[in-house]
């Protein structure tokens, strides 16, 4: 039998090495928590971004299909103006 100096020291590297073996396997055990959250948020925002995928030729109009239809509908109303002042002309000389 040692004295209580002796199995101190034999006890101490025990006790060290237990503790930290303690922790880092709460550590492991809170990134592993971590990682699987991150993983359902992952899979929810690729989700989301299908969907916004899907609906986007639904609810918006890119810029050169809005400037052509725009201008699609100028040159309509400028046909309409021509025709309505071609008719205003020849009332007024009639």
């Amino acid at each position: 039998m040692g004295t209580i100096a002796e199995i101190a020291i034999n006890l101490l590297p025990t006790l060290i090495i237990g503790a930290i073996a303690f922790f880092l396997k709460r550590e492991i055990t809170n990134i592993d928590i971590k990682i699987k959250s991150l993983d359902v948020t992952d899979k929810e925002l690729h989700e989301k971004i299908d969907k916004l995928e899907k609906d986007l030729p639904y609810k918006y109009t890119m810029r050169d299909d809005f400037i052509r239809a725009t201008t699609n509908i100028d040159q309509k109303l400028d046909r309409i103006s021509d025709k309505i002042d071609k008719i205003a002309g020849g009332a007024g000389n009639g």
